[in-house]
């Protein structure tokens, strides 16, 4: 099979796109082989499908899973590839969201900005003996824990607790160091039944900001959330205690495109 491969890179989270069509049954099988190629560097792998709710492009994530950043490549790849020169609004469609999402492009800056979808509900649960926060959205669920280094018996508790009480296609756990506003995310999808620890999570810094104002009183709130591979700017709104828009925006780049052949 002849595969043509996009690589793009958004703070160091580099998502792999596939844009030669490809059947869903195939999606795990295939994502799995090019996450295995180290010169590809993957840490996920997206698959271009036609869009089904108006919207000019649409990803599908290898596990059914939403991914932010990759909804940022997918609207950057698009302008790209259409010649678009600086400032744009990219309609995305991506797994995990019913409805497409806009994604502000600048391709003189090399940056993207996508609305993400309003999480589901907030919970403060237990996992493995500690409090943390779950923020919940459609079709990934985060543990937001205030641990500076990753530890993998929670991670272990936490995705177990994922699949058990939400059902979730992915679950991340953000080990968070507050005083520095660093993560080091690491995320599991339950299709591929891979888990890898990202350089940079954007749906991930969403739920951190989230779990941060939560307790906050209404207003404009923006953090930059630093992570191994870079920072991820997030903007939320939040009204009579709810919140009521959210955006997630930073550097991407197009590294590089390749024909893949895999048996």
């Amino acid at each position: 099979m002849k595969l043509n491969v996009a690589v793009l890179n958004p703070a160091g989270n580099i998502t792999l796109l596939v844009t030669t069509p490809v059947d869903r049954s195939r999606y795990a099988e295939i994502a799995g082989k090019l996450l295995k190629m180290p010169a590809l560097r993957g840490e996920q792998v997206g698959f271009l499908a036609q869009p089904r709710y108006g919207g000019r492009v649409r990803l599908e994530m290898m596990g059914g899973e939403f991914c932010g950043n990759a909804l940022r490549c997918v609207g950057y790849y698009y302008a790209v590839k259409e010649g678009i020169h600086g400032r744009a609004v990219i309609l995305s469609e991506i797994s995990g969201s019913n409805r497409p999402l806009p994604v502000e492009i600048d391709t003189d800056k090399s940056t993207a900005k996508a609305e993400m979808p309003l999480p589901l509900s907030v919970r403060n649960i237990m996992v493995g003996g500690r409090a943390v926060k779950a923020i919940v959205f459609e079709g990934i669920v985060h543990f937001i824990v205030d641990l500076p280094e990753p530890d993998e018996a929670f991670i272990k508790e936490a995705v177990n607790y994922a699949l058990d009480s939400f059902g979730s296609d992915a679950a991340g756990v953000m080990f968070f160091d507050r005083d520095t506003m660093f993560i080091r995310p690491a995320v599991y999808v339950h299709d591929t039944e891979s888990l890898i620890y990202e350089n940079s999570c954007a749906s991930g810094s969403a739920a951190v900001s989230i779990a941060c104002a939560f307790d906050r009183t209404d207003g404009e709130y923006c953090f930059d959330i630093h992570q191994p591979g870079g920072t991820i700017q997030v903007e939320l709104s939040k009204q009579v205690g709810c919140f009521k828009k959210l955006t997630i925006g930073g550097k991407v780049s197009l590294d590089q495109e390749a024909v893949i052949h895999l048996q």
